[in-house]
């Protein structure tokens, strides 16, 4: 009820419309760079009458305020692996089909932006960027307003790192799911809550 979602790395929405469509009061906000994915997850929005609940915005996270290349696995709708800087995603470097631009901001100076609501529980699942993310959210992920967590890391990038950035703002495993790879070693996908502990 009344709760603020953000949905970082949103693609066309399978998240973003299931949300969208149990919160009572609250809103969501889509992140989603890449452009033939965004077009898709706006006119899911719209097909799905959430316009009022669900924005969405081209835009991604990573560590600070700049313009980036943003290079493209593919530019079919829905697709992944793409990222920021380099041909290079979750450790393993592949030829772009296409290279666009993209703005980032690091998540801090994004819910410090005016008329920005502060999330109550964030997804995050950007094809191996999550830790560039999380080293630069120590405020948002401070602040107790901040209820959970949804992230997927890989095991071969994160080494337990960025596990440990997240535990030590006061979250703690509610929910964990994992499968073994062949490129990226284990994929887990965690659901951190926030403990009930007054943190300094």
């Amino acid at each position: 009820q009344n709760d603020v979602v953000y949905d970082i790395g949103a693609n066309v929405g399978a998240y973003s419309l299931l949300i969208g469509k149990r919160l009572v009061g609250g809103s969501l906000i889509a992140f989603e760079p890449e452009s033939s994915n965004y077009y898709s997850l706006n006119r899911n929005i719209a097909a799905n009458n959430l316009a009022d609940t669900v924005t969405a915005l081209c835009m991604g996270f990573d560590t600070d305020l700049k313009v980036e290349k943003f290079f493209l696995s593919s530019t079919i709708p829905g697709s992944a692996t793409h990222s920021v800087g380099k041909a290079e995603s979750e450790s393993i470097q592949f030829k772009p089909e296409h290279i666009q631009g993209i703005l980032t901001f690091s998540l801090d100076q994004f819910v410090e932006m005016d008329g920005v609501p502060f999330p109550n529980h964030i997804k995050i699942d950007v094809d191996g960027n999550e830790g560039l993310i999380i080293h630069h959210s120590s405020k948002t992920l401070s602040d107790p307003r901040l209820k959970s967590l949804v992230i997927e890391i890989s095991e071969n990038i994160s080494h337990g790192e960025v596990e440990k950035i997240i535990e030590s703002h006061g979250f703690q495993v509610f929910e964990k799911e994992e499968w073994k790879t062949d490129k990226h070693g284990t994929i887990s996908n965690i659901l951190y809550v926030k403990t009930q502990l007054d943190h300094p």
